[in-house]
């Protein structure tokens, strides 16, 4: 029997006012794979080609095309493959990478000939978007099998190709895939090499597959990369490989490790502070606190969890959209123990700088309550907002090197983050 609801979000797909509602419910209640014949049939709807594309030549993602072929791509259904096959030859690229992605995504045996071919492409940005879409399917567990065993010696060609933007999804697809497979690979002399454009990712792939490096391949590549790590990439390449390098250590790995402290790159520093805190078998602590505070509330954490916790997301918060959106999150809801936190982990002129911001509010400072800190804020006179502004004309403060010393301070005080381990 016809399903009204999931018939009325379909059609909402083509109402400007509603598409990006009728979507949004369609994926966040998994109900593409009820939806599907109704989204087949809105393929073949006139409406379905109208405003593909923006004035500036980008992809309207509200257009009827776009979201019902995303979700098709979701559906997980081979006989989602059609009409996606069909417009392969759409007369706009952006169109055509974009449905590309959704066949990699759909990632079922009637897609495999179409993405191999997408895989082999000259042009970058078809292979980039293409292996965005089997990742999301990776990661989703939406893949079949069979599509998987196929598609993977497609990619192995690929780990020595620079994308436009970096991403560098190769190395991680193919080690998700088959690691064990992935593991030969990914450390040949070719691939775990200076002259290759993704050596960042290949050894991040190593790195999150749990593939160790052995030290034969990994000191002689710490080696090549220290005397030009003042340089980006390669700050970050050693950067990766310290962690490698702490995860599979010898008697010297620490003194080595905290060698790089003081090195003139701020992300080399916070890398091997990282790979210090997972020499002490401290790993992912702010993604670790974050969901442990979301679930259980601040109190779950203890003293140096909490200090980390809200050093952390203070930092981010600032560095993501500075003190304006600080103050109008939640985040500010810690206020005095974001304080506490930032002096704890060293940052105190940091911390000094959140006082200041502070002593705007008045005496009180900030309220603890959202809503109630919003309205002090929405009363500032110009002055208060200009004095805020100055504030943080630099953050963090000059000489502290935020995520460094939060890493520092999770492997000083491991024993005390039993969460995090």
């Amino acid at each position: 029997m016809p399903d009204p609801n999931i018939q009325g979000l379909v059609e909402g797909l083509f109402a400007p006012d509603r598409a990006y509602e009728c979507g949004r419910r369609l994926n966040l209640e998994d109900l593409a794979p009820s939806a599907l014949p109704y989204l087949l049939a809105a393929m073949r709807d006139p409406r379905v080609t109208s405003g593909v594309t923006l004035d500036n030549g980008f992809l309207n993602y509200q257009a009827p095309l776009i979201s019902i072929s995303g979700l098709l791509g979701k559906s997980g259904s081979p006989e989602a493959a059609a009409p996606l096959l069909d417009l392969l030859n759409h007369p706009e690229a952006r169109v055509r990478e974009h449905i590309g992605m959704c066949l990699a995504e759909l990632a079922q045996p009637n897609c495999i000939e179409a993405v191999t071919q997408l895989l082999a492409s000259d042009d970058r940005e078809v292979r980039q978007w293409a292996m965005c879409g089997i990742g999301h399917a990776v990661n989703g567990k939406l893949a079949a099998p069979e599509f998987l065993q196929a598609i993977w010696p497609c990619l192995v060609p690929l780990l020595r190709l620079e994308d436009r933007f970096g991403f560098g999804y190769a190395p991680k697809l193919v080690a998700q895939i088959d690691a064990v497979s992935a593991a030969s690979i990914l450390l040949d002399a070719k691939v775990l090499s200076l002259d290759n454009p993704l050596l960042e990712r290949v050894i991040e792939a190593l790195n999150e597959s749990q593939i160790p490096i052995p030290h034969e391949i990994l000191l002689p590549l710490i080696a090549q990369l220290e005397p030009v790590a003042h340089e980006h990439p390669r700050d970050s390449q050693l950067a990766e490989a310290l962690l490698a390098y702490a995860r599979n250590p010898d008697a010297g790995t620490e003194s080595r490790l905290r060698g790089f402290l003081h090195s003139s790159s701020e992300s080399l520093q916070a890398g091997s502070a990282k790979a210090l805190a997972s020499f002490y078998g401290i790993e992912d602590q702010h993604s670790k606190l974050c969901d442990l505070e979301n679930e259980k509330g601040i109190a779950a954490l203890t003293d140096a969890e909490r200090n980390y916790f809200t050093a952390s997301i203070y930092y981010y918060e600032i560095m993501n959209g500075g003190p304006w959106q600080y103050i109008g999150n939640s985040t500010a809801d810690y206020h005095v123990q974001i304080i506490e936190g930032l002096r704890a982990i060293g940052a105190h002129n940091t911390a000094q700088v959140l006082v200041e911001l502070g002593r705007v509010f008045g005496p009180s400072g900030p309220s603890a309550n959202r809503g109630l800190r919003n309205d002090q804020a929405d009363a500032f006179t110009e002055q208060q907002a200009g004095a805020i502004g100055c504030l943080y004309e630099e953050f963090p403060s000059a000489g502290e090197n935020i995520e460094m010393l939060l890493d520092l301070y999770a492997a000083a005080n491991a024993a005390d983050f039993p969460h995090c381990k």
